[in-house]
């Protein structure tokens, strides 16, 4: 009886050890690049070249911004819905009630620009999640879009991508800007 309790906590331990990491899938775009690149090289990186050539000819049809409060940092709770076929942005922020906005074309293209643009700041070939997943890990942030041609995604748990905050402050202020001046 006793030997059999001891297998079962052993297993049970090992079990919980392990419980989310993942030694075959990448968390993001970028862990894949990691994998499969190994050691760097002067390979251009396709990913790289394909969302420079989407920045160029800006093609965003909908985004969906998250960020996640932390606490260590001011970026505060919130979601950016952003809708360039219908012109049309909601915006959450955490203890506010969803606020949805119609854009003029200005607006729309102005996102589309700043969409497209810090799609290259986000995608910097480092990983945003440490080297295996854990239950425990809360996503930060979660930065999607959606082109004509495709769409393109990060997300991560350990820290926000270079000038997160001004990037969403940025988006608020865009969304917003016909309602002020009006």
């Amino acid at each position: 009886m006793k030997k059999g309790v001891i297998i079962c906590t052993l297993l049970l331990f090992f079990g919980l050890c392990a419980c989310g990491k993942s030694e075959t899938l990448p968390a993001s775009a970028s862990d894949s690049m990691e994998l499969e690149s190994g050691t760097e090289n002067n390979v251009p990186d396709p990913e790289q070249i394909q969302l420079e050539g989407l920045r160029k000819a800006p093609s965003v049809k909908k985004a969906v911004i998250q960020s996640k409060s932390s606490p260590n940092s001011t970026i505060e709770t919130s979601q950016y819905t952003i809708d360039l076929n219908h012109n049309t942005a909601s915006v959450f922020i955490q203890g506010q009630e969803t606020q949805t906005y119609d854009l003029s074309q200005e607006q729309a293209e102005d996102l589309r620009r700043l969409l497209s643009e810090y799609a290259l700041t986000v995608y910097n070939g480092r990983p945003y999640w440490p080297s295996g997943d854990y239950c425990t890990m809360e996503v930060l942030f979660d930065y999607t879009i959606d082109y004509e041609m495709g769409s393109y995604r990060e997300y991560g748990a350990t820290h926000y991508p270079e000038e997160w905050e001004e990037f969403t402050q940025s988006l608020k202020e865009l969304i917003r800007k016909e309602t002020e001046e009006g």
